[in-house]
């Protein structure tokens, strides 16, 4: 089967998405399917831009902080119509310890609490009570919490891209078809239809190791 983005190459990837009950299936190669890696700079964003503009469907809105960019590569890709778009931004305060005092400046200590957010929006007309970042916040919370190469100031970091993607892919698939969720009550990929039950370690590691076989 070939690739359904570049049409050259053999699919080995295979992709299924669930949009209010209505089924979608892709089939890409592993360029076309590989994950967008890269520093948060301008040619970073119009790749990752270009690549979600071909994974989803209008009418969608869309809300980013307020990296100057984002605005750019979102009409450029998205065009003006179909679509809503806005940013939201947080303001923090100044860093406070635990008894309410400013902590020191120069120090990496004291937590800055969140005093507002501020929404607007920039194409169509978003709905700015559930514009929000929070949920892709959230999403890193729980990577930087379980990847040990996602913490600060630490030695785990990779030193291998080639491993770092790896790991990451690793971390999302066990968190979409292994953990059960306690909101859900089953996993991401079970609630939303893609799977019939959980998957356990033991599938996860044969698909690994078929999946190995089939690349040498």
């Amino acid at each position: 089967m070939r690739c359904d983005q570049c049409k050259q190459n053999d699919a080995t990837i295979f992709l299924t998405q669930i949009v209010e009950g209505e089924i979608t299936k892709a089939a890409l190669c592993a360029t076309c399917g590989e994950p967008c890696v890269g520093k948060r700079d301008w040619w970073t964003g119009n790749q990752f831009v270009e690549d979600v503009r071909n994974r989803v469907r209008l009418p969608v809105q869309i809300a980013t902080d307020n990296h100057r960019p984002y605005a750019f590569h979102i009409r450029q890709h998205f065009g003006y119509e179909g679509y809503a778009y806005g940013t939201e931004t947080k303001i923090f305060g100044e860093p406070k310890l635990t008894d309410g005092t400013l902590a020191r400046l120069g120090r990496n200590e004291g937590v800055r609490k969140m005093q507002t957010a501020e929404r607007k929006a920039v194409v169509g007309s978003p709905d700015l009570e559930s514009l929000t970042t929070s949920h892709v916040e959230r999403a890193f919370l729980t990577v930087r919490q379980e990847l040990k190469r996602f913490e600060r100031k630490g030695l785990g970091y990779s030193k291998s891209l080639e491993m770092h993607k790896l790991a990451v892919a690793l971390h999302f698939g066990v968190y979409n078809f292994v953990r059960k969720h306690h909101t859900l009550g089953t996993t991401p990929a079970a609630a939303a239809g893609l799977e019939e039950k959980p998957w356990s370690l033991k599938r996860v590691v044969e698909m690994t190791a078929s999946y190995v076989e089939r690349s040498i």
